[in-house]
This record gives C-alpha cells, structure tokens and sequence, in this order.
C-alpha cells in the first residue's frame, strides 16, 4: 500500500524514486523496507537508519550493548512498564555510565517506523555517549565483547549471561532470576556489574 499523495504530484515521484533508490543501496540487502508499507514516515525512518550505516564499531571500548526491542511487542507494551519507551532506557543508563563508556544501540532487524518517530531519534542523538552501529554488526559479537548487556526484557539478556555477559534488564522477564541478571535501578553499579563473573 502506498500514501496517495507521494505519488500523485508530479514532481514528487522522481523525488520519492530516487530518495527509495538511496535507501535501497545504503542498507544491507536483507534489510528491505519495501516490505512495509510505503509511506513518507516509513521512508523517513529507514532514511535515518542508513546514517549510521557508516558507523565505526571499536569491539575494544568499554560499551553497553543495547538491542532494541521490535515494537510493538509483549516485551515491552506488557512488561515493560514505563520502559515501553525505550528511549528513556536509553537515557536512564546514559546518565549512570561511567566516563569514557559508550552504548551500542542496534535497531531490530524487524522494525518499521511504528514508534519510531523523528522525536526518538532526537531524544537518543542527544546523549553525547551513545552510538548506533550499523545493521550487519554481528550480534552475538557485540554481545560477547560489550561489559554488559541492556534489555527491557527481551532474549537478548538470556542469550547475554550464556555467553558470561552480564545483563540489565529493566521489564520483567522470566530470566530474572538468573545470576549474571540485574535488575535496573537508579543507583546500581555499572562497573561492579561488568565484573561480575
């Protein structure tokens, strides 16, 4: 489906032509937003996207690994509270981090531009100590060399303390119990976390 007026005026489809042509190079081939519908909010988000494709991922830094939920979804509209908001995840841990420290916010390779607005991105572009990597950045390596991972309740926690990385969850999820798992608050450690073993 397609938004009528992105098409209709005639100056207006060479331009959508070719902002989609964009769009299609700059993104890994698997990530094909011409799947979703086709509207100038869904254009705009992926237009956002592939400003970070040229992201420069250092495995060596000290970083939290962030992997942002698919929404909407159980894991965060149910459990997670307020944190259904995952820009205010994404603030809540920008503050508390120890200087020198970054986070690694990679976007869900499902997502559309549903809760997705230009107003998270502006929120999250703010914080001077996060950066999103690119798409093709291998999960389970940023997983494995960040000090910690963060999740509202998601499997990326779970699959975080099988590879010895502790995580932070900030929903309720069925691993909580786990040792590795910590749940957030506003006065817990970082670094005492990224210790643990």
């Amino acid at each position: 489906y397609a938004e009528p007026n992105l098409l209709i005026a005639p100056a207006d489809p060479f331009k959508v032509i070719k902002r989609a042509h964009k769009v299609i190079t700059k993104l890994p081939k698997w990530r094909d937003f011409t799947k979703f519908a086709y509207s100038e909010a869904q254009l705009q988000y992926f237009e956002k996207l592939c400003e970070f494709e040229g992201n420069e991922v250092n495995f060596d830094s000290d970083f939290v690994y962030v992997p942002l939920h698919l929404q909407p979804e159980m894991t965060t509209s149910s459990l997670g509270g307020k944190f259904v908001d995952q820009a205010l995840l994404i603030e809540s841990l920008s503050k508390i981090l120890p200087i020198g420290w970054k986070i690694y916010l990679k976007e869900n390779p499902k997502q559309s531009c549903y809760d997705r607005d230009h107003s998270l991105f502006k929120r999250i572009m703010t914080l001077p100590n996060v950066s999103w990597v690119p798409a093709d950045t291998d999960t389970n390596i940023l997983s494995a060399k960040a000090k910690i991972v963060a999740t509202v309740s998601g499997v990326a926690g779970w699959e975080a303390i099988k590879l010895g990385t502790p995580a932070i969850i900030f929903g309720v999820t069925w691993y909580a119990s786990m040792p590795g798992v910590f749940k957030y608050h506003d006065h817990i450690d970082i670094e005492k976390i990224a210790a643990f073993k």
